[in-house]
């Protein structure tokens, strides 16, 4: 049993690190080439082909991994976050959409962006998303 559960986390390590570098390469992106150009590196301007496998639990799992990291890289917010998991989702042919919603007040205007697969939030929760 030990073993086992050695082996376990020594996968979820390997899961962090893969979502920690995805998202360092990302923002690197950001930072250097801006928001437009960084899509079209990614390959994120283009509409998404459906032909993978649609493993909805894997790629939530995948969302709360990538909001850990983004505590250990700086300035990595949801748009980031949304890049490097639909970013990584298109690499193995699952169909992602990144989504950016904008909410205005008076006084002042927020946004967010999520990554959607097969018409589902994968790396956020309902309640933040039904604000924009």
């Amino acid at each position: 049993m030990p073993n086992l559960l050695a082996r376990l986390l020594k996968l979820k390590v390997f899961l962090l690190l893969r979502c920690w570098l995805r998202l360092v390469f990302v923002r690197t992106l950001l930072v250097i080439f801006g928001f437009d150009r960084s899509l079209k590196i990614l390959g994120l301007n283009k509409l998404a082909e459906s032909s993978g496998s649609n493993d909805l639990p894997q790629w939530r799992e995948r969302g709360l991994y990538f909001q850990r990291a983004a505590k250990l890289v700086p300035n990595a917010r949801c748009l980031a976050r949304a890049m490097a998991l639909c970013h990584w989702a298109r690499q193995c042919a699952t169909p992602a959409v990144l989504v950016i919603g904008v909410q205005r007040t008076a006084d002042k205007t927020l946004a967010h962006a999520w990554s959607v697969i097969c018409n589902e939030v994968v790396d956020d929760s309902a309640s933040i998303i039904a604000n924009f």
